[in-house]
């Protein structure tokens, strides 16, 4: 199977990483690009489930209240979980970088 270019993460691929992020075959997966869905029904264990509507809808209200006012939520969170001074948090939308939306600039910019 050929590898794509890396995806952006969402919500759910986040969660998945997350629960098990030890899991190697799943980093690797995720850094080339794969499709899951794909590999799995190669490998006999097809997706029972698609992500219903009702899950993108609350991952889409979930990015939009992280994001929204630059980042404010996120920065209030950051500043007391982690017990920083307002000058010490920041937010840098990496949706492109400078005229680039390329994810290994945007990695290496961030």
């Amino acid at each position: 199977m050929a590898c794509q270019p890396p995806v952006n993460h969402d919500a759910r691929s986040l969660v998945g990483l997350s629960v098990n992020p030890g899991c190697a075959r799943r980093a690797l997966l995720d850094a080339c690009g794969a499709d899951k869905g794909k590999v799995a029904r190669q490998a006999g264990y097809p997706w029972q489930f698609g992500l219903s509507r009702f899950a993108q809808a609350r991952g889409n209200a979930f990015e939009h209240q992280v994001k929204d006012y630059g980042g404010a939520r996120l920065l209030a969170l950051l500043r007391e979980s982690l017990g920083l001074p307002i000058e010490q948090v920041a937010y840098i939308p990496l949706e492109s970088v400078g005229d680039s939306t390329s994810v290994m600039r945007r990695k290496l910019h961030t």
